[in-house]
């Protein structure tokens, strides 16, 4: 896995056999798997291989998309990922004491996108999606949404018109964020998947469809609302993550609306509600961070 596609290629370059053992020796890789990654990448285009990764929120990278590289691929879910496709993901329950693990892939997922055990839902299944062909290249036919045909004709007569699967996927995004939703049926979701509440109502579930689109996609990071961010750094350096530190800010001006416990010592301008109480999922970003040291921003 790589934060940069070429940077994994050439890591994964098998024309020179020495330098590849010496490379993933390095890596700390077991003598056995080395020789049979070597066999499974020898004389095939790796770059065509490697796929887009979601692997946690916010942190796209790649990897090599190969079950003889790679171990538990879940290529009869994620194949479906190797052409357009969105996907929800959720826990079977909740871990926290509010129910916040959800969120939204265009990409193949890690298992533990969200938690301990993410499932990804495909808003798209494509046919024909075999283990021989994990590059995407045959002809793979007419896709056909992953919703309850039941439902979708529901929906329909009960709008006058049928919604189309991206304003269904919208919808129950826009609800498992919804803290009414998550509040009446908290309990629920400490012992199992989601169940989604459908209104009758053509114009109520428009506006919820809006607001789903719009939380799609700034969790994709798609949004024109990010083109213009609402924090900064500053300062000298080569923009590298070497370590992670909260102190208070050397700004008195910024204090009174900046708690100093919730960013880094170089932003500036970052609002209140940054702080993890008012914000699902900030501590977990915050704690990747860490994770993520020798990192370009």
């Amino acid at each position: 896995m790589d934060f940069n596609k070429q940077s994994l290629t050439r890591k994964l370059s098998t024309k020179n056999k020495e330098l590849f053992y010496a490379l993933m020796k390095n890596y700390g890789v077991r003598d056995e798997l080395i020789t049979q990654w070597y066999k499974q990448l020898k004389d095939r285009n790796i770059d065509e291989q490697i796929k887009s990764y979601a692997y946690r929120p916010f942190d796209n990278r790649f990897i090599i998309y190969n079950s003889g590289v790679m171990q538990r691929l879940r290529e009869r879910i994620m194949n479906h990922f190797l052409n357009f496709n969105l996907g929800v993901i959720l826990q079977k329950n909740t871990k926290t004491e509010f129910f916040t693990e959800v969120f939204v892939s265009q990409y193949i997922a890690d298992k533990h996108l969200i938690g301990h055990r993410s499932f990804i839902f495909p808003l798209y299944l494509y046919p024909d999606v075999s283990k021989d062909d994990i590059l995407g290249l045959s002809e793979l036919g007419e896709r056909r949404p992953n919703l309850n045909p039941e439902l979708v004709k529901s929906l329909a007569e009960a709008y006058g018109k049928e919604p189309s699967p991206e304003e269904i996927l919208y919808y129950i995004y826009a609800i498992l964020y919804s803290n009414i939703y998550r509040t009446k049926y908290a309990e629920f979701l400490k012992i199992d998947f989601p169940l989604v509440p459908f209104t009758r109502d053509h114009n109520l579930f428009i506006q919820m469809v809006s607001l789903g689109q719009r939380l799609v996609d700034l969790h994709l990071l798609k949004s024109p609302e990010l083109d213009q961010p609402i924090a900064k750094y500053q300062g000298e350096g080569n923009n590298e993550v070497e370590k992670v530190k909260y102190t208070e800010s050397r700004h008195p001006e910024l204090n009174s609306s900046l708690p100093h416990h919730c960013h880094p010592e170089f932003n500036v301008g970052l609002p209140h509600h940054c702080h993890p109480e008012f914000n699902s999922g900030s501590q977990e970003m915050l704690n990747q961070v860490k994770h993520d040291t020798s990192t370009l921003l």
